[in-house]
């Protein structure tokens, strides 16, 4: 029956009886209690009716010492790093953002061939807009935990998404790894890029028996991608259909709140369908009297509902009775800050758009909190060669203030953040000496995959202070041709992604291999020498 935000009137008990063919007596009252409705025959309506005065008080702050306690059981240990996913669709020129390099010794024993002492720069930097050569441009390699080659920009020119990155969430820079993952992809196609890890993230969630309280996979993009993004899947495994959610307003509609002010404060309770009529079979059977003994802190009768409660729900009690947090990352004033001041009125296409700003920070909240298997951003207009840098260059801006939010987000509450950036394709600059030429072909073979590790616990004085610093700037390498080398263990973008996905498991700290391998069906065949090198933490 679909919920009413107003008490019943009398006329509504009427029309009620008489859709559901019961003749009221003449010579009694309209029923108002559970006890008369039970004595006219509408028992089942009175139930569902019940139902959300019944969780209101168990709600109640008259539960402070329940809820205290359940607290403690709902906050484990964290099982899994956030994930998020940004996709840059059109081909953008991602490494012109960084110095992407060769092997000096390429038969040097794999598990030391991408450390720092055997990566050089190639011969030629033309194709990739920073010029001649290496002499053309300078790097940062001190933005990041590990030393991932930044270069460096001309004020509003060059090489944005760092800059930005650097500007708003520079301590959390600090405090995250980058990794170049260097691969070609086809140009302006989403169908032959299997770039999408969400399937093979989702099976070891699944093995794991990892729950999320918002969605399996969350994300912006409309349409039929089961990925979430406008990418293909990586792997054999499957992913769970994306939840889209271009606002805050969505979310909500997902968890089973109004996004109005309906919301009872403090009483986000997360029920599925099938719960919420489990739920409404046991209170069925709660006279008034009962319910409100239920509500008596203390009482017999509270304790036996919620062993009652249990057996009929599956649900824990705690779950019920404990405020969850709220899923507007508004509601936390330094993320508000952060995105509304810091990042909404310095986007190139968003700045005016308030309400899908904040759908993207709500996306990067449920990430950072881990409310979502997977979430993915998706953004379009990277398809930019053509136009001067004055026009592309802040489209590389915006993707870094959204990468910015995110680690700054996390930095915020404290929580561990795996991010992957992928695009179809890349593009190809105007041949010059100079650095930062206009882009002006789609070039495919220029391309790469990004990943960032935010961890806390890498900060002066944590538990795993400077371990990020270990953590490989690239993986695969370039050429003299200015191209990815495809004979590398990331050779194609189906390889390249489930690599750095095995990089997220072991970010994850899973020890239980097995499971994992067994969870992921995995084409790409991996050996167990290239296994650990590729899930190792650096060289």
């Amino acid at each position: 029956m679909k919920k009413m935000n107003r008490p019943l009137t009398k006329n509504d008990i009427i029309e009620l009886a008489r859709k559901k063919g019961i003749k009221l007596h003449d010579d009694h009252p309209v029923p108002t209690t559970r006890r008369e409705f039970l004595a006219q025959g509408l028992m089942g309506f009175a139930g569902y009716m019940m139902a959300p005065s019944l969780i209101h008080m168990l709600s109640t702050q008259a539960h402070a010492q329940s809820v205290e306690e359940c607290t403690t059981l709902l906050t484990p240990a964290r099982t899994m790093p956030g994930f998020l996913h940004l996709n840059l669709g059109g081909g953008a020129g991602i490494t012109g953002q960084w110095a992407v390099r060769k092997l000096a010794d390429p038969n040097r024993p794999l598990a030391t061939r991408n450390n720092e002492d055997n990566l050089i720069y190639i011969n030629r930097y033309r194709a990739l807009g920073l010029g001649e050569n290496s002499a053309a441009f300078t790097v940062n390699k001190s933005q990041f935990a590990n030393p991932f080659e930044v270069v460096n920009n001309d004020g509003d020119v060059g090489a944005q998404m760092f800059r930005r990155m650097l500007e708003v969430a520079g301590t959390a820079c600090a405090n995250t790894s980058a990794t170049g993952v260097c691969v070609a992809s086809q140009d302006d196609t989403s169908s032959n890029n299997k770039l999408g890890p969400q399937g093979l993230i989702h099976a070891v969630q699944k093995a794991k028996e990892v729950k999320f309280r918002i969605a399996q996979n969350l994300s912006n993009r409309s349409g039929t991608a089961l990925t979430g993004v406008d990418q293909d899947v990586a792997g054999r495994n499957r992913p769970y259909a994306p939840i889209v959610a271009n606002q805050l307003n969505d979310i909500l509609r997902v968890i089973g709140q109004a996004p109005t002010s309906e919301t009872e404060a403090g009483s986000n309770v997360v029920l599925t369908d099938a719960e919420k009529k489990r739920m409404l079979e046991v209170i069925n059977n709660l006279s008034g009297s009962q319910a409100r003994k239920v509500a008596s802190v203390g009482s017999a009768t509270r304790e036996n509902f919620v062993k009652l409660y249990q057996e009929a729900s599956g649900k824990s009690y705690c779950q019920l009775i404990v405020p969850q947090d709220s899923v507007d990352p508004y509601a936390n004033t330094d993320i508000a800050s952060l995105w509304q001041t810091q990042i909404q009125g310095n986007f190139s296409a968003l700045s005016n758009d308030a309400e899908r700003v904040k759908g993207i920070a709500s996306l990067v909240f449920a990430a950072v909190n881990g409310w979502a298997g997977t979430v993915g951003i998706d953004l379009g207009g990277y398809d930019y060669h053509g136009n001067n840098r004055n026009n592309t260059d802040p489209r590389d801006g915006d993707a870094g203030y959204i990468l910015a939010g995110a680690l700054r987000t996390a930095e915020i509450l404290q929580k561990p953040l795996f991010i992957v950036v992928t695009s179809d394709g890349a593009t190809g600059a105007a041949s010059s000496a100079n650095r930062f030429a206009n882009w002006a072909s789609d070039r495919g073979n220029g391309g790469c995959i990004l990943s960032f590790m935010y961890d806390p616990r890498n900060a002066a004085g944590q538990s795993k202070e400077g371990y990020l610093a270990n953590i490989d700037t690239q993986l695969g390498h370039y050429t003299d041709g200015q191209s990815a080398d495809d004979n590398t263990l990331v050779g194609n973008p189906e390889r390249a992604t489930i690599a750095v996905i095995h990089r997220y498991l072991a970010f994850s700290e899973f020890n239980d291999w097995k499971t994992i391998t067994q969870a992921i069906d995995d084409r790409s065949a991996f050996t167990n020498e290239e296994l650990q090198y590729i899930a190792k933490f650096g060289g």
